[in-house]
């Protein structure tokens, strides 16, 4: 993932998912980091040799252009939203779909393009400054008014880009590569738990975006809720907990009078030469401090110790 901010901009990487928390570094526009949880949109990162939170909306799997301004004199190129018919093209914030939406622009609108690159166009639009897929933008006024009529028109688009985690056995990582094939070659290998942005998934394959880099997994090992890793802190998890005025012993004597069979009674025994019997049912304890076990035999668990005379 990349820091997306303003040009003049950084972003601020705090101790703890929250804008009270310490600030303990500033990212740059165009900055890598490694994202290992998000949650109610803070994303935990780490760049370089240090670790913190930051707002999830300024990042982004597709890395933005330089830090450089837009000249508002700079050659521009004029084009037309080409969306199908009753739709509209979202101008967003940022080169991200992630990203605020700013105004959303209705088929055959003239805008102004200032800059491409890495499928999204920098532009002018009822006078604000954005950014919109580039594939949705034509040279052509007429094709743009005749848009629509198509029924293959690319689903893929930014605004449709799923996210979900990486989801294999603990220890292992999924390859991703450069093609939709066992047999293609490894761009990099994704750890369980990894974020992974989904454009397209077709034939058990899923083309997506991780870690600053775009290829192809098996969508098998995608899933939309994040693994449990037994090596996370907890301190990522909600603690969810409620204190009751009650004794252990309290509450077993109320589960015993909803279900007195949970205090059944079992066959206890003791040593013959223990006993000297008085009748049939009855016997005495000679000598004392006789084990009561739970089966017949030294192996079975001591329920209790009997004396002489009992």
């Amino acid at each position: 993932m990349y820091v997306n901010v303003n040009a003049t901009s950084t972003l601020n990487v705090r101790k703890s998912p929250g804008t009270s928390s310490a600030i303990v570094s500033k990212l740059t526009k165009g900055t890598e980091v490694i994202v290992s949880a998000k949650k109610a949109g803070w994303s935990k990162i780490k760049a370089g040799n240090f670790e913190g939170y930051v707002s999830s909306q300024y990042l982004t799997p597709i890395k933005p252009e330089e830090n450089k301004a837009v000249d508002q004199e700079q050659t521009r190129e004029t084009k037309y939203v080409n969306v199908e018919i009753g739709s509209s093209l979202n101008m967003r914030n940022s080169a991200s779909n992630n990203s605020s939406i700013i105004v959303k622009l209705p088929r055959g609108l003239e805008v102004s393009v200032y800059s491409e690159a890495n499928g999204w166009s920098q532009i002018k639009a009822y006078g604000k400054m954005g950014y919109v897929s580039s594939q949705y933008l034509s040279t052509n006024k007429e094709d743009a008014e005749q848009a629509g009529n198509s029924s293959d028109q690319d689903e893929n688009t930014p605004d449709k880009v799923s996210e979900k985690y990486v989801n294999v056995m603990f220890g292992s990582t999924l390859n991703m590569r450069s093609e939709a094939s066992s047999n293609s070659s490894i761009i990099t290998k994704l750890a369980r738990g990894t974020i992974a942005f989904v454009y397209s998934e077709e034939k058990n394959w899923a083309k997506v975006s991780a870690n600053g880099k775009t290829g192809y997994v098996s969508s098998q090992y995608l899933t939309v809720t994040k693994p449990f890793n037994p090596n996370t802190s907890f301190d990522e998890y909600e603690k969810i907990s409620e204190q009751y005025d009650i004794t252990l012993n309290d509450l077993t004597l109320a589960q015993i009078a909803v279900n007195p069979q949970t205090d059944k009674k079992y066959n206890t025994y003791i040593r013959e030469d223990a006993l000297t019997l008085i009748n049939s049912t009855t016997a005495k304890v000679k000598g004392t401090s006789w084990n009561v076990r739970g089966g017949a035999g030294t192996s079975f668990w001591v329920v209790g110790k009997v004396n002489g005379g009992d």
